[in-house]
């Protein structure tokens, strides 16, 4: 009997590997098929999709085969299409499951080179799933802010757009003015930035959906908390205290909630006669990559602290325990390269970035570099740093002059680009997303958060002319789910 041609199977592996046609039915068709699955299916998409489709043994090539029957063999009529007429949302039917619940689109890639023309098909992936950024807040007035927003707001970032789109407020938390999340992105932790005596406090969330789940929280051991982060294993939450100049460890449950602090570190001394500097104020905490070593700049010491730290929650002092940076630059925030060999100190009262090498557990400066333009007649107040994935371009808030500074790194040295509006007043945060595209900035007291394109080859930055309403934005934490 003539044979007709063969349906072709889609592989995202890149092979093909044809069906057997037959013609017949009854116990001659179900032998043949027997057969040439046996034959043809280790090399083709099963083996991918063995552990979400219902599968059986094959003893011969010692690989999962599906059952007879099974929505994991496409029907004639599907593969003539490319694609399994049974294709449900979250099954295998063409090799993996549907990304998302949502059937993949398929794209006409060319024909054989038979005599009868075919079609063949490949699945092509969608673009990255959109993220969502959380954004926080002031709820109540301090002495430096007018707080008026509701709580933790979460938006969702369009990846190709920059437009953000609301998604919830949690509502709850008082001055939830610094955020971070997980390595699993389960928790999403805050400060309570609140000042000695009105119960300062540390909280946590359970990431639910679009929104969030109050935990609990804990006393923060200090006045004013501003900065958190989360360890590298999850194990562990570290916050700052700037009003008085503190360090607190909580180690974290199996179900996110927060432990009493398992150490509490006070820092000492003065860094000058400045009114900001009589005494300390421990203002970031940030973690090495190694996960053993916690660098606290204190604004008030003039000093980036340096801590033998453990997911336990344990804090001691490292040898060397601090560097001490230039008079009067008031260390706010701190970053390392992606490749741990430089970290940068951010000079928040004298706008500054001081470039150090890391080697060893040691800081050494070997540059210092302003952030504002030679001309400019603005206060000297930075807010935030941030680096782009591939270390090439470092960014830096300046409030007050109301811009990003743009800076690109090579060799060991930062050289100034230019700077870009941030479309509003006091620029307090920004970060970049995931994708890299995208540096979305939160001006505190025009109530806007702003997004910026990315050149990737010159560092340059675009307004996409999305401008999302939120009141006091602080924090911008963009999380990938």
């Amino acid at each position: 009997m003539a044979r007709r041609s063969t349906p072709v199977i889609p592989c995202r592996g890149g092979s093909e590997r044809p069906w057997p046609s037959g013609g017949r039915s009854g116990a001659g068709r179900r032998k043949e098929s027997r057969r040439w699955r046996m034959r043809a299916w280790p090399g083709c998409w099963i083996r991918r999709c063995a552990m979400r489709c219902r599968t059986s043994g094959c003893r011969r090539r010692g690989i999962a085969m599906p059952r007879r029957g099974s929505s994991a063999i496409p029907s004639r009529t599907a593969i003539r299409r490319g694609i399994s007429s049974r294709s449900k949302p979250g099954r295998c039917s063409d090799g993996e499951a549907n990304w998302n619940g949502k059937r993949p689109r398929r794209e006409r890639t060319g024909r054989n080179d038979g005599d009868v023309s075919r079609r063949l098909y490949t699945i092509r992936e969608p673009a990255m799933a959109e993220q969502t950024v959380y954004i926080g807040t002031y709820t109540e007035k301090l002495p430096f802010v007018d707080g008026k927003a509701a709580g933790i707001y979460a938006y969702r970032l369009d990846a190709d757009s920059g437009e953000l789109h609301h998604l919830s407020t949690t509502v709850g938390p008082r001055n939830p003015s610094y955020l971070a999340i997980d390595p699993q992105r389960r928790f999403l932790y805050s400060v309570q930035e609140t000042e000695v005596g009105d119960d300062p406090r540390v909280h946590a969330f359970a990431v639910a959906g679009d929104g969030l789940r109050p935990l609990n929280s804990q006393p923060a051991h200090g006045g004013l908390p501003c900065h958190i982060a989360v360890d590298a294993t999850g194990r562990c939450v570290v916050s700052a205290n700037y009003e008085t100049g503190s360090v607190a460890a909580y180690p974290i449950g199996e179900d996110g909630a927060l432990a009493a602090a398992a150490a509490v570190v006070q820092h000492q001394g003065a860094g000058s006669d400045h009114p900001r500097q009589v005494g300390p104020h421990a203002h970031g905490v940030v973690l090495n990559a190694a996960n053993d070593r916690l660098l606290v700049p204190d604004l008030g010491l003039d000093q980036v602290l340096a801590y033998r730290f453990d997911p336990v929650g344990s804090l001691a002092p490292a040898d060397p325990p601090h560097l001490k940076v230039h008079t009067g630059a008031g260390p706010r925030h701190f970053i390392f390269d992606p490749r741990q060999e430089y970290g940068f100190v951010l000079g928040e009262m004298d706008a500054t970035i001081t470039v150090c090498a890391y080697r060893d557990g040691m800081l050494n400066p070997v540059q210092r570099i302003s952030t504002l333009p030679a001309d400019s007649t603005a206060d000297p107040s930075c807010a935030e740093i941030a680096m782009s994935a591939d270390g090439r371009f470092v960014y830096a808030s300046n409030r007050g002059h109301d811009s990003i500074a743009r800076f690109a790194f090579a060799a060991g040295a930062l050289t100034a680009l230019g700077h870009t509006s941030t479309q509003g007043r006091i620029p307090r945060d920004f970060a970049i997303d995931s994708t890299g595209d995208f540096l979305i900035v939160g001006n505190q007291d025009s109530d806007t958060v702003v997004s910026f394109r990315i050149d990737r080859e010159t560092g340059d930055l675009q307004p996409t002319g999305h401008v999302a309403s939120v009141p006091n934005p602080v924090c911008i934490l963009p999380v990938q789910f």
